[in-house]
């Protein structure tokens, strides 16, 4: 069994919540309600068991499963996987009939709202092949219906603030965010609020970073770049320094030679672009006495040099000059 239920029995390790009846009333699927009181008696069933009892099939049951976790009365009893789990689990992911697709969508309105959703913001008339990838990352992995619902949202103003609104991202964009946000533990709606609004935040600097520059045209490395300098805690002060550092020393804005300098920064425990000043105007003040010394001591030399001449070489000098 890939559930648990959210119910009353410590062996199950069901715990019965406030307002359990309410969200029981909005589950529309008969089967889902019959599979909650079952897992609520206490006993632990593996999902042959709990096919016989209920008299359903392997498919009914995973879509029963799911509509108890989109509704909150269960949750998925795996742990969380690591890339080379995911990549394993993708490749023995189940393959839904048609007649197992219609089933959920009709079945399920957390699904339908998904459906509707996805339609709305990634594409206009999904496919046959496009509902089984939804099916697949809401049902076979458990991805809650709002959380997938927040994942669709952010993803279509991510590539709307990225192309001015011109264009919709695909449903291949949305899938790989969804493995991503699967393998960074993101399957609650409390948790893709928090990344949403982290992920905001970077693209925000990522736009100020840009407006500092002013370069005509960036490529998608190079917004993974500024991003990379948003990640250290740099803002568009501290990055305006690193450029124009960079402009002084090479001619002209080199993003490469801009990230050396920045991550240099870092190392040495600067990201305030006030703190980063003053130090880079003492180095620079501590550089200029540098070269003023040793200009004097190049000039020092030569006089020296001329004073230890001998008396020969002096009449050979003399000589050369009066031929």
């Amino acid at each position: 069994m890939a559930v648990t239920a959210v119910g009353a029995g410590r062996e199950s390790g069901i715990v019965l919540p406030a307002g359990t009846v309410e969200r029981l009333i909005r589950v529309e699927n008969g089967t889902a309600i019959r599979l909650y009181l079952l897992l609520c008696q206490g006993a632990v069933l593996d999902s042959a068991a709990i096919c016989q009892r209920l008299g359903i099939n392997d498919c009914e049951l995973e879509i029963a499963e799911a509509c108890l976790i989109s509704h909150g009365l269960a949750s998925r009893a795996s742990e969380p996987r690591c890339d080379r789990d995911m990549a394993r689990d993708r490749e023995s992911a189940p393959v839904y009939t048609r007649e197992e697709i219609a089933s959920l969508k009709n079945g399920d309105m957390a699904f339908s709202h998904i459906v509707y959703e996805t339609e709305r913001l990634i594409k206009p008339l999904l496919n046959e092949s496009d509902l089984r990838e939804l099916m697949t990352i809401y049902s076979y992995y458990g991805m809650p219906a709002d959380c997938f619902i927040t994942l669709i949202h952010f993803v279509a103003a991510r590539t709307a603030s990225q192309n001015d609104g011109t264009r919709r991202p695909s449903l291949l964009t949305v899938k790989k965010e969804a493995y991503r946000w699967l393998e960074l533990g993101i399957t609650c709606v409390e948790k893709a609020e928090e990344f949403v609004a982290a992920e905001l935040a970077l693209s925000k600097k990522v736009t100020e970073f840009e407006r500092a520059l002013g370069l005509p045209a960036l490529t998608n490395d190079d917004r993974w770049t500024l991003r990379g300098w948003a990640e250290l805690g740099f803002d568009a002060a501290g990055v305006k320094l690193a450029s124009d550092i960079s402009k002084k020393r090479k001619g002209e804005i080199i993003l490469a030679y801009m990230n050396r300098i920045l991550r240099g920064w870092k190392r040495d425990g600067l990201t305030d672009a006030s703190e980063i000043a003053r130090r880079e105007q003492a180095a620079e003040h501590e550089r200029e006495l540098n070269r003023t010394a040793a200009a004097r001591r190049s000039g020092k030399r030569t006089v020296q040099t001329d004073r230890e001449l001998s008396q020969a070489e002096r009449a050979a000098l003399d000589s050369l000059f009066n031929d």
